[in-house]
């Protein structure tokens, strides 16, 4: 599991790399809608295409240990980074302690029970991670990959009361048990890799009615099919109307 000790502040408007890695123009993200007003990560200026963002995120990832600075790609909103991160559509460091258990139990799926059992093994590593599609290159403060919509202040899942810690505490119930990490965030969608994932149909269904509690605008799928998905391709993408 990636995590750090230290946390370097929130990369300037000027700043050309980092512990040694070279970043491509960018600017501070400021939370617009927290009390006060402040920077919660480092953006790029444009789009990238998805094999160099690949490359950018895994030279951070790298040294991430060192920096506390995640490296993940900024998801797009109707082709363009204006929201949330041009925009400011963010509330800032979310100090909320909630649990997942109560999360996930709370939502509108009434087929998830309990949670899926931990698998053990292996993590990602930083060669592992993949980008797919084109975005901005993002970097959050943060102790673990996990915590990126707490610090961030996210609000993509206010419809559903998944926002900020709340959507925190169940990518840290995941990476916990599956290795999983966060991999892209947008304006109202997220996206994330898993090292691990069950291995017999039972527990991969209970996985499957996790992300349905978690994120109910998925509710189009089928419980199998998607179970299916997590196993094959061991990354999936979120969103919420």
């Amino acid at each position: 599991m990636f995590t750090a000790a230290q946390l370097w502040p929130v990369p300037s408007a000027d700043t050309t790399e980092v512990a040694g890695v070279a970043l491509p123009p960018g600017q501070q993200v400021i939370a617009r809608e927290a009390d006060k007003p402040a920077p919660v990560a480092w953006i790029s200026n444009d789009i990238l295409d998805a094999d160099t963002l690949t490359d950018h995120v895994r030279a951070l990832a790298a040294v991430y240990p060192t920096t506390g600075l995640w490296p993940l790609r900024a998801e797009l909103y109707r082709d363009s980074l204006q929201r949330p991160w041009f925009d400011g559509e963010l509330g800032g460091l979310d100090t909320r302690t909630v649990d997942a258990a109560g999360i996930l139990a709370g939502r509108p799926a009434p087929e998830y029970t309990s949670p899926a059992d931990p698998v053990p093994g292996q993590s990602l590593s930083s060669a592992m991670l993949n980008v797919t599609q084109p975005g901005g290159l993002l970097l959050v403060p943060t102790h673990r990959p996990a915590d990126v919509p707490k610090v961030l202040g996210w609000l993509g899942g206010c419809n559903y009361d998944i926002l900020g810690e709340s959507a925190s505490a169940v990518l840290r119930s995941w990476e916990d048990r599956f290795g999983t990490t966060i991999t892209g965030i947008g304006f109202d969608t997220m996206s994330v890799q898993f090292a691990r994932t069950p291995e017999t149909s039972d527990q991969l269904r209970r996985l499957a009615f996790e992300v349905f509690a978690f994120c109910p605008d998925l509710d189009e799928a089928e419980p199998d099919d998607l179970a299916e998905f997590i196993s094959d391709e061991h990354a999936l993408g979120f969103w919420w109307d």
